[in-house]
């Protein structure tokens, strides 16, 4: 995900995409998005935007994360 990237709204339109994603990386230096063991969060990292549909193996969710 690249550093411009401000908002995901129009993911809808990957959607027939999703169920093959195995991991979302966020540019370190994007200011809105985070991305962590593959998962797409918010900037600061406490709260899960979306989790890829496709990744396998447990993900472990820590206390900073209150929202999902």
């Amino acid at each position: 995900m690249g550093s411009r990237i401000k908002n995901i709204d129009n993911l809808k339109t990957a959607k027939p995409y999703m169920d093959k994603l195995e991991k979302i990386i966020a540019n370190s230096s994007n200011k809105k998005f985070s991305s962590k063991n593959g998962a797409l969060m918010n900037a600061d990292g406490t709260k899960i935007i979306l989790y890829p549909c496709a990744k396998t193996g447990s993900y472990m969710v820590i206390m900073a994360v209150w929202k999902a």
